[in-house]
């Protein structure tokens, strides 16, 4: 079984330190980061594993791979040859990486889960401010980040109203 980890921007920081737990358990991952140029990269001494388990995309192409960390994601899917059953990916990022992330591990059936970045103004749901629509079937209309989250399987949102 291997983790993919596909984090962009802020959500970076999470998915660094889900890292260091697979990495610690010795369970296989690929973390794969998106920044928007090389000033923000994360620098190699803060991000002690092994080389071959990092991958970095930089809008602008600067560093690593030149375009969306998405596209790694994608790029990695459609090579790899191991059996689906044996991916799962974790994601962390702005809202619209989180919709490509979700639409890819749907497209490919693969389990994924997605940590998702908004603002939490009450920490109760009572505000409203973090209710996002989830899909048919869940049981109610909205979930709330603050509180029932803020990490969701991808298939309880409605990515249609997202």
């Amino acid at each position: 079984s291997l983790s993919l980890l596909v984090a962009g921007g802020i959500g970076v920081a999470p998915l660094f330190f889900l890292a260091q737990r697979l990495e610690a358990g010795q369970i296989p991952f690929r973390l794969m980061m998106g920044f928007g140029s090389s000033d923000e990269v994360v620098s190699a001494e803060h991000v002690p594993f092994d080389d071959r388990a990092i991958f970095i995309a930089t809008d602008d192409g600067t560093a690593g791979y030149a375009g969306p960390v998405t596209d790694l994601l994608e790029d990695y899917l459609k090579n790899e040859k191991r059996g689906r059953g044996s991916l799962s990916v974790f994601s962390c990022g702005p809202a619209s990486m989180l919709k490509k992330v979700a639409a890819m591990a749907i497209n490919h059936r693969i389990s994924c889960q997605a940590s998702f970045e908004t603002t939490m103004a009450c920490g109760l749901g009572a505000c409203q401010g973090c209710a996002i629509r989830t899909a048919a079937g869940v049981g109610k209309a909205y979930s709330h980040v603050c509180k029932d989250g803020p990490v969701f399987d991808i298939r309880e949102i409605d990515w249609e109203r997202f």
